[in-house]
């Protein structure tokens, strides 16, 4: 079954993502915050400072979970919500 996936623009531009069972991700290209809710612990994190170009390819990544370890975890600061 192939990945669906919803975006959605907001007035503070923040784009937002439905990552299939996994995740809500946001984006705000103004702030570089990307926030990552997981959907089923509801729990929501904020990674700081992340660059548009590191959420674009995380974006179209095949496996984000790996891209998120991989690349935004653990080298960017980050914070619980």
């Amino acid at each position: 079954m192939p990945r669906r996936t919803v975006r959605e623009t907001t007035s503070a531009q923040a784009q937002r993502e439905r990552i299939l069972a996994a995740a809500t991700v946001g984006y705000d290209p103004d702030s570089q915050d990307l926030h990552v809710r997981f959907l089923n612990s509801g729990e929501t994190y904020v990674y700081y400072g992340v660059d548009e170009w590191v959420f674009d390819e995380f974006r179209q990544a095949d496996s984000k979970g790996t891209y998120l370890n991989i690349n935004i975890k653990n080298r960017y600061q980050y914070g619980k919500l």
